[in-house]
């Protein structure tokens, strides 16, 4: 984008991470904790790159807790979910940027989708998908430890990425059950509440997996 191109203060719907990273030119960027940004709610009409927000508007948003950084070529810029945040390029800016998921956010993705905030996030789907290739991963792994001899198996050094994956399937067999109780809790007629048995099988499928290596 050109010069002084810019975005209002929000925060992106999703509860997923947010990674920028400057490509060309220099990005100004300001951001508002979290639990400011959402008590103070200052909304799109919000302007931080002056350093001034209507105090007669938005009264409590002097309390906010405010950072401001400028992001150049080879640094990134991560953005918890949820965090407020106000960009500007001070250069012509070519920038790339990318959500991002992992156990250590994947609750607010779960409220986001109960939330139906980004209905054009598909997030059953991209939960499912994860459990799908961690179970995967597991699976032919422990298929070709049982197919390896007496010395195979006491001369293997497990890596460590099979022991993260164990315990991401642990984390999201939490996420399982906690969604489960949700769906349930929903009104007879909701459209969600209709897909817990299959989350039910999926949580089986988990612990079916993680029987294996226990």
């Amino acid at each position: 984008g050109d010069v002084d191109t810019a975005s209002k203060l929000h925060a992106d719907s999703g509860g997923l991470d947010i990674l920028i990273a400057p490509v060309v030119g220099k990005k100004e960027c300001h951001l508002m904790h979290k639990v400011d940004g959402d008590r103070f709610a200052c909304g799109y009409d919000a302007d931080l790159s002056t350093g001034y927000v209507d105090a007669n508007k938005h009264p409590r948003s002097q309390f906010a807790r405010v950072w401001k950084t400028v992001v150049s070529p080879g640094e990134i810029l991560f953005l918890p979910q949820g965090t407020h945040h106000q960009c500007k390029n001070i250069e012509p800016c070519l920038s790339y940027s990318r959500f991002h998921l992992d156990t250590r956010n994947i609750q607010g993705f779960v409220d986001s989708m109960f939330e139906d905030d980004a209905p054009e996030i598909d997030h059953d789907q991209v939960i499912w998908n994860c459990i799908a290739d961690l179970t995967n991963y597991v699976l032919v792994f422990e298929e070709r430890f049982q197919a390896m001899s007496d010395e195979e198996k006491q001369a293997l050094k497990i890596p460590t990425e099979f022991y993260q994956h164990i315990a991401d399937l642990g984390v999201l067999r939490h996420i399982c059950k906690d969604v489960i109780q949700r769906m349930r809790n929903m009104p007879r007629k909701s459209t969600l509440r209709k897909e817990w048995r299959n989350w039910t099988k999926l949580l089986k499928d988990i612990d079916n997996c993680l029987s294996l290596v226990a």
